[in-house]
């Protein structure tokens, strides 16, 4: 029977390495643009969440749907003449 090898994870194998360079490298890269893109993220984060809480704050009276009358519809219609 084969003797099953033990994965180590206290060292990293060189793959590890390797793949933790490109992402340094790519980070030195694109440094500026990388901190543009959190600040607009995190800028919007916040003005999202404080328009939320600005609308739950204030208190708004409740929208009344009322049925208009037939002489209501004609001031604000009066091409709707013919039909009742």
């Amino acid at each position: 029977m084969a003797e099953r090898k033990l994965i180590s994870y206290a060292r990293p194998d060189f793959y590890s390495l390797f793949m933790l360079k490109k992402i340094k490298k790519f980070v030195k890269a694109h440094f500026s643009a990388i901190i543009i893109a959190i600040g607009i993220i995190l800028i919007s984060s916040l003005s999202f969440a404080l328009g939320l809480i600005t609308a739950k704050l204030i208190e708004k009276q409740p929208l009344k749907i009322e049925k208009p009358t037939y002489e209501s519809s004609q001031e604000l219609a009066p091409s709707l003449r013919h039909y009742p």
